[in-house]
């Protein structure tokens, strides 16, 4: 089975250098050429909000934990992960995992749709002002023109 590794680079990512990057304030979108999706590759779970649109989270410490796992494999993961909306976790953050954290993650969920919401009301109000505006001046014109 082709491995991740093999397909991305030859080199593999140390300790250190993986380190950095969930250290790092990475928040950026990429299409994944292994999975045929756009994804957001972010370093730490704090900087989830700065995420623009749905597309899929891995947080460094899930592709860490999915580094060097085949193409069929990711494909998998990734069709579950988008399902139930989930996160990669390995077996001793399960034993760690308290309601809190599970709470907070379902929170930072709700927080992205309501600002999703809110975006999409805002443009539709302005998309209504506009055709107000246009109704008005419309009407105006009509008005003059007797």
């Amino acid at each position: 089975m082709e491995q991740l590794q093999d397909i991305v680079a030859e080199k593999k990512i140390t300790g250190s250098e993986w380190q950095e990057l969930i250290a790092s304030d990475l928040v950026v979108k990429i299409h994944s050429k292994i999975l045929n999706d756009d994804v957001w590759i972010v370093s730490n779970p704090k900087h989830k909000w700065r995420v623009e649109d749905d597309s899929p989270i891995y947080l460094i410490k899930e592709i860490k934990l999915l580094y060097g796992s085949g193409k069929d494999a990711l494909l998998k993961i990734h069709q579950v992960k988008t399902t139930f909306e989930g996160e990669v976790i390995d077996d001793d953050e399960l034993d760690a995992s308290s309601p809190s954290v599970i709470i907070e993650s379902q929170m930072e969920r709700k927080q992205r749709e309501v600002k999703s919401r809110l975006q999409n009301l805002v443009e539709k109000h302005k998309i209504l002002k506009k055709e107000k505006v246009k109704n008005e001046q419309h009407q105006t014109q009509l008005f003059k023109n007797g």
